[in-house]
């Protein structure tokens, strides 16, 4: 067995992983934004800065929203834990 190229791949993994949870994180905004947070979302001034949290989206009552956020999160510890376990530097 080849290990660098067994670590090569655990890298990649771990990058398309994380690209993931990004790509996630976006629809869920958007999923939000549109949705159960249309109303609000329409308040806010333009060029206003907002920081969420996933706390904001945890607590969306929609069911769609809900499943991508565990769909995240299970997303997030397969991540660090491949990163853990083999020590890798992402």
């Amino acid at each position: 067995m080849n290990y660098y190229n067994y670590n090569v791949c655990l890298l990649d993994t771990a990058e398309v992983l994380t690209d993931m949870q990004k790509n996630l994180y976006n629809c869920i905004f958007q999923l939000a934004m549109t949705g159960e947070l249309a109303a609000w979302n329409k308040t806010i001034e333009v060029g206003t800065t907002i920081k969420f949290s996933m706390d904001i989206f945890e607590a969306c009552e929609d069911k769609n929203i809900q499943l991508l956020v565990n769909l995240l999160k299970s997303t997030e510890q397969t991540t660090d834990s491949l990163v853990n376990i083999n020590k890798l530097n992402k």
